[in-house]
């Protein structure tokens, strides 16, 4: 489940496909309570997907350029899984299945964050097919996890734009 969406992130965000338009503008996904800038207006995609006996419905945020890729996971949980599992059980999950995933991913390191008073976690990996570096923010807030994603090849990684996109991330309720 998300290897697999993990896997097709990777293989479409490194496709050649340039965005409309290269400024970076606020986007604000309808019905959701966060914005993020983002370089083009990114193409969306619903998934279910399963943790246990529950359904997880995700929706997916992509926006692919010429050798990078930045993504937003929404991740919404069932009410009643909150009665068996704790935010940070669930959010521990979905790091584990990056930390351990089969190739092309090789684990780098992992640290916890804090984006304005809400507790996350940062993974680093190597992407080895196609080569380039992952990172990858996991956080809790209010309503559902959240995966804050970049990717590229190693000279476009470390940019003044990616640090933006990860510090970019608001929320309208809590």
């Amino acid at each position: 489940m998300v290897k697999e969406r993990l896997f097709y992130m990777l293989v479409a965000g490194f496709s050649l496909l340039a965005c409309s338009d290269p400024g970076h503008k606020i986007f604000i996904p309808e019905g959701k309570n966060f914005s993020i800038v983002m370089p083009c207006k990114p193409k969306t995609q619903r998934e279910s997907s399963t943790f246990k006996d529950y359904i997880v419905q995700s929706s997916l945020y992509r926006c692919n350029g010429p050798g990078y890729v930045y993504i937003v996971t929404y991740s919404e949980y069932p009410l009643d899984i909150y009665k068996e599992y704790s935010a940070q059980e669930l959010m521990a999950e979905v790091v584990k299945h990056i930390e351990y995933a089969d190739p092309p991913l090789e684990f780098i390191s992992k640290k916890p964050l804090n984006i304005a008073g809400i507790k996350g976690v940062e993974i680093r990996s190597r992407i080895l097919s196609p080569r380039a570096l992952y990172k990858s923010v996991i956080f809790y807030a209010g309503d559902g996890i959240y995966q804050v994603t970049y990717s590229a090849k190693k000279g476009l990684f470390d940019s003044p734009r990616a640090d933006a996109f990860f510090a970019s991330i608001r929320f309208t309720r809590q």
